[in-house]
C-alpha cells in the first residue's frame, strides 16, 4: 500500500513532468510602456557657522528611467534606478549637520517565470554641535510596471502566485515641542490580465498623529488563475514616500546630538505557473490508482 508521503512525492513528480512538457510561460518586462519617478531632496544647515541654506548645503536628485543591469550596494539587478541626494554643513571638527534621502526601485527576473520587485523611500539626518541647526529629508517613489506574458499557448490555463511585504517607520525624537515631525507611506496594487484590480496594501505612518502607527510591517500571499490569450499582460503600480525634519529646540549653549528619519519599503514576488497538461493529468490518475473511463 502506498503511503501518503509516497503519494505526495509522486504527485509533485508527475506535475513537474507535465509542466516541462507543456508550454513554459515567463514574464517580459516592458520597459517602453513602464514608468518610474524617483525624487530625493536633502537639506542641512548648521547655524554654528552663521550661514543659511544655499546651494552648497542642499541637494535634489530626480531619476525617470530604468537602467539595465542596475547596481545597488553589492547587488546587481535586471533593471532599477535610485535617487540619493546628500547635504552637509559643518565647522570642523566640532559642529556638523547632515541629511540624506534614498528613493529606489529594482526588478529581478525580468524575463523569467518569477519576478521580484522592490522599492524603498528613506531619509536620515544627524547633527552634533553646540549651536542651532536645521535639516530636511524627503524621498518619493512612483512606478507603473507592465509585464507581458510570453511562452504560453493560447487557451492554456495559467496561475500567478504572489507574495508581498512592507515595512515602515516614522519615529520622532523631540527635544522640544514637535520640532522633529516625520511621516512615511506606501501603496501597492496590481491589475490582472482580465482587468481585475487588486490592492495589496495602502499604509501610512506618523510619529505624531494618534490615528496612525509610528512603525509597522506586514506580509501576505495569494494567487489567481486565467486562460491565456495572446497579448495578455499584467501591471503593477507602487508608491513610497518618506519625509522628516530635524529642527533644533534652540541655541542651548552646549553640544547637541540629534537624529531623525523615516522609511517605507515594499516587495512583491510574482510567479507564473502553467497548469499541468492533459498527458500529465492522465499519468497522475494512473499513478494515484484512479479509475479511467472506458470507451465504447
Amino acid at each position: 500500500m502506498r503511503t501518503n508521503t509516497q503519494t505526495t512525492i509522486l504527485l509533485f513528480t508527475v506535475l513537474a513532468a507535465g509542466g516541462i512538457a507543456a508550454a513554459q510561460p515567463a514574464w517580459n518586462f516592458d520597459t517602453v510602456n513602464s514608468s518610474v519617478n524617483l525624487v530625493g531632496d536633502a537639506l542641512a544647515d548648521n547655524y554654528d557657522n552663521g550661514m543659511r541654506p544655499g546651494p552648497f548645503f542642499t541637494d535634489t536628485v530626480t531619476r525617470t528611467t530604468f537602467i539595465p543591469g542596475f547596481t545597488g550596494g553589492v547587488n546587481t539587478f535586471d533593471y532599477g534606478n535610485s535617487a540619493n541626494p546628500f547635504g552637509v554643513d559643518f565647522v570642523d571638527p566640532f559642529s556638523r549637520t547632515s541629511s540624506s534621502a534614498v528613493g529606489v526601485c529594482t526588478i529581478n527576473g525580468a524575463t523569467a517565470s518569477t519576478m521580484d520587485i522592490a522599492f524603498r523611500a528613506n531619509g536620515l539626518m544627524d547633527t552634533f554641535g553646540p549651536d542651532a541647526y536645521d535639516a530636511w529629508s524627503r524621498a518619493s517613489v512612483a512606478a507603473s510596471l507592465l509585464m507581458n506574458i510570453t511562452g504560453a499557448s493560447p487557451g492554456q490555463t495559467l496561475t500567478v502566485m504572489y507574495e508581498w511585504t512592507y515595512f515602515g517607520y516614522a519615529v520622532t525624537d523631540h527635544e522640544g515641542l514637535l520640532e522633529d515631525p516625520a511621516n512615511a507611506r506606501g501603496t501597492l496594487q496590481f491589475t490582472q490580465p482580465d482587468g481585475t484590480f487588486t490592492t495589496l496594501f495602502a499604509e501610512g505612518f506618523d510619529g505624531d498623529d494618534p490615528t496612525l502607527p509610528g512603525t509597522g510591517s506586514n506580509n501576505g500571499s495569494g494567487s489567481f488563475s486565467f486562460v491565456y490569450a495572446p497579448g495578455d499582460s499584467m501591471s503593477v503600480d507602487l508608491t513610497a514616500f518618506a519625509e522628516s525634519f530635524m529642527r533644533s529646540p534652540g541655541n542651548v549653549g552646549q553640544a547637541v546630538e540629534d537624529l531623525g528619519g523615516s522609511e517605507f519599503l515594499g516587495t512583491l514576488r510574482l510567479e507564473i505557473v502553467p497548469a499541468p497538461g492533459a498527458a500529465a493529468l492522465l499519468a497522475l490518475a494512473g499513478a494515484l490508482g484512479l479509475p479511467r473511463r472506458r470507451r465504447g
